[in-house]
């Protein structure tokens, strides 16, 4: 649950159709700085859900996660999910966020733009995500997406070999 966001809706004042915030700075640099650890956070998350899948799945089917770091002593950038010779890698461009699939066909790699994510942020500070322009999405439905997504395709290579 953001608290920073229930903190704001009880301290905000509703004027003219709008939230106006007593520390509206305050809300700003807190939404900059959530926007820059969400991939941290979707990271720590999806560890979590990958070792549950990687317990209740064949071995040759297990995913491997790798962090991303643009330089290490930064904050990480992204990450890979692999399947095989599946590749997942779900990187921050900018502010926007986006997974590309990565495989082998043949003998040529073959990368596809399948998601990008647009950051939402509402008149009390609260982040949330614009996947592809049209679904509102949240970390978890991130985890989600993304797992589905890595999962269907490794399916679908496996069946089309």
């Amino acid at each position: 649950m953001d608290l920073f966001w229930v903190r704001n809706l009880a301290q905000a004042k509703f004027v003219q159709g709008q939230w106006r915030l007593p520390n509206e700075l305050q809300a700003k640099q807190h939404t900059k700085a959530s926007l820059m650890v969400t991939i941290r956070d979707i990271y720590q998350e999806l560890v979590v859900a990958v070792n549950t899948y990687n317990q209740h799945v064949q071995v040759t089917r297990q995913i491997k996660l790798l962090p991303i770091y643009e330089q290490s002593d930064q904050p990480m950038i992204g990450f890979i999910m692999m399947i095989g010779a599946l590749q997942m890698r779900f990187e921050r461009k900018a502010f926007r966020l986006q997974a590309t699939l990565e495989s082998l066909q043949g003998f040529r790699k073959v990368q596809e733009l399948i998601h990008e994510f647009e950051p939402r942020i509402d008149g009390l500070g609260g982040l949330s995500w614009i996947m592809d322009g049209k679904s509102i999405m949240t970390n978890e439905m991130i985890i989600k997406q993304l797992l589905h997504d890595i999962c269907s395709t490794a399916f679908e290579m496996e069946w089309n070999i």
